[in-house]
Protein backbone atom coordinates (compact mmCIF):
# COMPACT_ATOMS: atom_id res chain seq x y z
CA UNK A 1 0.00 0.00 0.00
CA UNK A 2 1.70 3.27 -1.19
CA UNK A 3 1.32 7.01 0.56
CA UNK A 4 1.07 9.89 -1.18
CA UNK A 5 1.77 13.36 0.22
CA UNK A 6 0.70 16.83 -1.02
CA UNK A 7 2.13 19.85 0.67
CA UNK A 8 -0.15 22.34 0.95
CA UNK A 9 1.25 25.93 1.31
CA UNK A 10 -1.28 28.38 3.61
CA UNK A 11 -0.18 31.88 2.62
CA UNK A 12 -1.27 34.13 5.24
CA UNK A 13 -3.99 36.70 4.77
CA UNK A 14 -3.88 40.51 5.01
CA UNK A 15 -5.56 41.98 8.29
CA UNK A 16 -6.67 45.69 6.98
CA UNK A 17 -6.87 47.94 10.14
CA UNK A 18 -6.25 51.85 10.26
CA UNK A 19 -6.34 54.50 12.05
CA UNK A 20 -7.92 58.41 11.74
CA UNK A 21 -6.03 60.93 13.86
CA UNK A 22 -9.28 63.02 13.64
CA UNK A 23 -12.47 60.93 13.66
CA UNK A 24 -14.97 63.65 14.81
CA UNK A 25 -14.29 67.20 14.04
CA UNK A 26 -16.50 71.08 14.86
CA UNK A 27 -15.49 72.36 11.72
CA UNK A 28 -17.08 72.65 8.18
CA UNK A 29 -13.61 71.17 6.79
CA UNK A 30 -10.57 69.15 8.28
CA UNK A 31 -7.55 67.81 6.88
CA UNK A 32 -6.83 64.15 7.77
CA UNK A 33 -3.78 61.60 8.34
CA UNK A 34 -4.68 58.23 8.52
CA UNK A 35 -2.44 55.84 9.42
CA UNK A 36 -2.56 51.91 7.71
CA UNK A 37 -1.81 49.17 10.26
CA UNK A 38 -2.78 46.41 8.71
CA UNK A 39 -0.94 43.65 8.46
CA UNK A 40 0.43 41.23 5.73
CA UNK A 41 -1.16 43.31 2.84
CA UNK A 42 1.25 44.66 -0.04
CA UNK A 43 -1.24 46.80 -1.95
CA UNK A 44 -4.11 49.12 -0.10
CA UNK A 45 -7.08 50.62 -1.54
CA UNK A 46 -8.97 53.38 0.15
CA UNK A 47 -12.65 54.79 -0.83
CA UNK A 48 -12.58 57.84 1.71
CA UNK A 49 -16.80 58.28 1.04
CA UNK A 50 -16.19 62.10 -0.55
CA UNK A 51 -15.46 61.20 -4.11
CA UNK A 52 -11.79 60.49 -3.65
CA UNK A 53 -10.22 57.27 -3.27
CA UNK A 54 -6.28 56.45 -3.23
CA UNK A 55 -3.67 53.46 -2.93
CA UNK A 56 -1.17 55.21 -0.72
CA UNK A 57 -0.17 53.22 2.44
CA UNK A 58 -1.06 56.35 4.69
CA UNK A 59 -2.98 58.89 2.70
CA UNK A 60 -3.73 62.61 4.11
CA UNK A 61 -7.22 63.53 3.12
CA UNK A 62 -9.05 66.84 3.04
CA UNK A 63 -12.50 66.96 3.67
CA UNK A 64 -14.51 69.98 2.66
CA UNK A 65 -18.25 69.04 3.58
CA UNK A 66 -20.04 68.37 6.48
CA UNK A 67 -21.35 64.45 7.50
CA UNK A 68 -20.55 61.58 8.22
CA UNK A 69 -18.02 59.75 5.90
CA UNK A 70 -17.59 55.80 5.78
CA UNK A 71 -13.93 55.49 5.02
CA UNK A 72 -13.60 52.08 3.60
CA UNK A 73 -9.44 50.59 3.33
CA UNK A 74 -9.06 47.11 1.14
CA UNK A 75 -5.70 45.25 2.09
CA UNK A 76 -4.30 43.18 -0.49
CA UNK A 77 -1.71 40.38 0.00
CA UNK A 78 0.95 40.00 -2.62
CA UNK A 79 -1.18 36.57 -2.83
CA UNK A 80 -4.41 38.47 -4.15
CA UNK A 81 -5.92 37.23 -0.81
CA UNK A 82 -8.03 40.75 1.06
CA UNK A 83 -9.42 42.37 3.64
CA UNK A 84 -11.30 44.86 4.28
CA UNK A 85 -12.13 47.64 7.52
CA UNK A 86 -14.59 50.63 7.35
CA UNK A 87 -14.37 53.37 10.04
CA UNK A 88 -16.85 56.33 10.40
CA UNK A 89 -15.24 59.75 10.40
CA UNK A 90 -18.45 62.60 11.89
CA UNK A 91 -17.34 65.97 10.14
CA UNK A 92 -19.72 68.75 11.69
CA UNK A 93 -20.09 71.85 12.74
CA UNK A 94 -19.71 73.08 16.26
CA UNK A 95 -23.22 74.48 17.57
CA UNK A 96 -23.73 78.11 18.38
CA UNK A 97 -26.18 80.02 20.30
CA UNK A 98 -27.34 83.51 20.33
CA UNK A 99 -30.01 84.46 22.72
CA UNK A 100 -30.85 88.27 23.28
CA UNK A 101 -31.67 89.67 26.69
CA UNK A 102 -34.04 92.06 24.93
CA UNK A 103 -37.14 92.51 22.41
CA UNK A 104 -39.87 95.28 21.49
CA UNK A 105 -42.80 93.16 19.47
CA UNK A 106 -44.14 96.36 18.99
CA UNK A 107 -44.84 96.10 15.13
CA UNK A 108 -42.12 98.28 13.62
CA UNK A 109 -40.29 95.78 12.33
CA UNK A 110 -37.21 95.87 14.39
CA UNK A 111 -36.66 92.74 17.08
CA UNK A 112 -40.52 92.05 16.98
CA UNK A 113 -39.48 88.42 17.62
CA UNK A 114 -38.06 87.17 20.73
CA UNK A 115 -35.34 84.28 19.00
CA UNK A 116 -32.73 82.16 20.15
CA UNK A 117 -30.48 81.81 17.20
CA UNK A 118 -28.64 78.91 16.80
CA UNK A 119 -26.54 76.55 14.55
CA UNK A 120 -25.21 73.68 14.45
CA UNK A 121 -27.75 71.65 16.53
CA UNK A 122 -30.20 68.57 16.18
CA UNK A 123 -33.12 69.06 18.86
CA UNK A 124 -34.27 72.57 19.83
CA UNK A 125 -36.22 73.23 22.65
CA UNK A 126 -37.15 76.84 24.25
CA UNK A 127 -39.55 78.16 26.89
CA UNK A 128 -40.54 81.46 28.06
CA UNK A 129 -42.39 81.98 31.57
CA UNK A 130 -43.67 85.05 33.24
CA UNK A 131 -42.79 86.18 36.14
CA UNK A 132 -44.60 83.75 38.65
CA UNK A 133 -43.30 80.34 36.62
CA UNK A 134 -46.64 80.34 34.31
CA UNK A 135 -45.63 79.21 30.90
CA UNK A 136 -46.31 81.96 28.43
CA UNK A 137 -44.74 80.45 24.98
CA UNK A 138 -42.71 77.06 24.25
CA UNK A 139 -41.01 76.31 20.67
CA UNK A 140 -39.64 73.61 19.34
CA UNK A 141 -37.96 75.19 16.30
CA UNK A 142 -34.68 77.04 15.91
CA UNK A 143 -37.05 79.25 13.42
CA UNK A 144 -40.31 80.03 15.08
CA UNK A 145 -39.29 82.76 17.72
CA UNK A 146 -41.89 84.77 20.87
CA UNK A 147 -44.19 87.43 19.24
CA UNK A 148 -44.89 88.53 22.61
CA UNK A 149 -48.37 86.81 22.70
CA UNK A 150 -49.33 83.96 25.53
CA UNK A 151 -50.25 80.54 24.37
CA UNK A 152 -53.65 81.71 24.19
CA UNK A 153 -53.07 84.39 21.75
CA UNK A 154 -53.07 87.42 24.46
CA UNK A 155 -50.53 90.35 24.16
CA UNK A 156 -48.53 89.81 27.94
CA UNK A 157 -47.68 93.16 29.54
CA UNK A 158 -44.17 94.56 29.32
CA UNK A 159 -41.37 93.43 32.06
CA UNK A 160 -39.31 90.79 32.45
CA UNK A 161 -39.37 87.42 31.31
CA UNK A 162 -37.32 83.84 31.87
CA UNK A 163 -36.47 82.05 29.27
CA UNK A 164 -34.99 78.31 29.14
CA UNK A 165 -33.13 76.51 26.13
CA UNK A 166 -32.17 73.40 25.59
CA UNK A 167 -30.20 71.99 22.51
CA UNK A 168 -28.39 69.15 21.01
CA UNK A 169 -24.85 69.32 19.44
CA UNK A 170 -24.26 66.62 16.50
CA UNK A 171 -22.41 65.01 19.02
CA UNK A 172 -25.58 64.06 21.43
CA UNK A 173 -24.74 66.44 24.08
CA UNK A 174 -27.46 68.21 25.87
CA UNK A 175 -26.30 72.30 26.74
CA UNK A 176 -29.10 74.15 28.61
CA UNK A 177 -29.43 77.64 28.81
CA UNK A 178 -31.83 79.60 31.37
CA UNK A 179 -31.89 83.35 31.72
CA UNK A 180 -34.12 86.92 32.07
CA UNK A 181 -35.52 88.85 28.95
CA UNK A 182 -36.50 92.33 28.96
CA UNK A 183 -40.29 92.62 26.72
CA UNK A 184 -40.65 96.18 26.24
CA UNK A 185 -43.34 97.72 23.61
Amino acid sequence: MATEFDLIKVNKVPIADFEADITYSCSSSETINFTNNSLNGSVYLWDFDNGMTSSLENPVIEFNNIGNYNVLLIAVSEFGCEDEMIKQLYIHPEYTIFVPTAFTPDGDGLNDIFEAKATGVTEFEMQVFDRWGGLVFESSSVDYGWNGKNVAGEIVNNGTYLYHVAIYDHNGRLWVYNGELNLMR
